[in-house]
């Protein structure tokens, strides 16, 4: 394994704006709610669905 490599990786969230609950993008089609239940993030790496209020979450990158 290539450790240069995975540095260079980036990893998408989403942020509930209401709790800050912070649930990856890639949940294998697993419907992941956060901590309060404003939000659910589904997805995979072609395909994220997010369900609630577009106002309560933002996409963040780490």
């Amino acid at each position: 394994m290539n450790p240069v490599a995975n540095q260079n990786k980036i990893y998408i969230y989403i942020k509930c704006k209401k709790c800050g609950t912070e649930i990856s993008c890639v949940t294998k089609s697993k419907l992941t709610p956060c901590k309060c239940g404003a939000i659910s993030v589904d997805g995979s790496n072609d395909l994220v669905r997010v369900i609630g209020e577009i106002d309560n979450c933002e996409e963040i990158q780490k």
